[in-house]
């Protein structure tokens, strides 16, 4: 039960973020610039703390307003990619499929929500957003497949480790001794050790 919540969450979490993604698509050219140069405002505003005069912002607008919403792609798809690659871990067990199916998924979208652009007043498709996007999804399912690899790793050494200590076991008893007084005679000389060390 706790795992079909689980999914639900993720399923739930994936479409908040298309959705949002959508949003802020379907905003016209003009909201869209609008939005993204009082961000821009915002933060320098606060790094240089104090108001922006208006001289200032028209060079910060012809300077950096393309990085900022090329960021912002990037930033969008960053998320979605550890959204969609959070959902596919626990469905696809080949490592080079979860990677390739996350990517491909994340790339798909910004290839449809490019299209829907060409419809909203004065935005247009463009290849370069979709190669930003990709690249934001391709880097974040990098990160995620790194550290999914790290914890995989450590289940497996943790469960070999178990399976060791009870074949260790089963020969101790086999033997005929208590498998507890030998693990704590080990210890006992192990302590020993260490403070003859010192």
């Amino acid at each position: 039960m706790k795992t079909y919540w689980k999914f639900i969450f993720k399923i739930l979490a994936i479409i908040i973020w298309l959705i949002t993604i959508f949003k802020f698509s379907s905003q016209a050219s003009s909201e869209s610039l609008d939005l993204s140069n009082k961000f821009m405002y915002k933060v320098v505003s606060i790094l240089e703390n104090k108001e922006l005069s208006k001289e200032k912002k028209e060079q910060l607008s012809k300077k950096y307003t393309l990085y900022v919403r090329k960021s912002a792609h990037f930033f969008l798809y960053f998320v979605l990619g550890i959204l969609i690659f959070w959902l596919f871990c626990d469905i696809i067990k080949i490592h080079s499929l979860l990677v390739l199916l996350t990517i491909a998924s994340c790339c798909l979208y910004a290839m449809s929500d490019e299209w829907h652009q060409k419809f909203v007043d004065g935005r247009t498709a463009r290849l370069f957003d979709v190669i930003v996007d990709t690249g934001g999804a391709t880097l974040s399912t990098t990160f995620m497949f790194m550290f999914y690899k790290d914890i995989e790793t450590s289940k497996y050494k943790k469960e070999t480790n178990r399976k060791i200590s009870e074949l260790e076991d089963r020969i101790i008893v086999l033997e005929g001794k208590d498998p507890v007084k030998v693990h704590e005679e080990e210890k006992e000389h192990k302590r020993k050790k260490v403070i003859n060390k010192k």
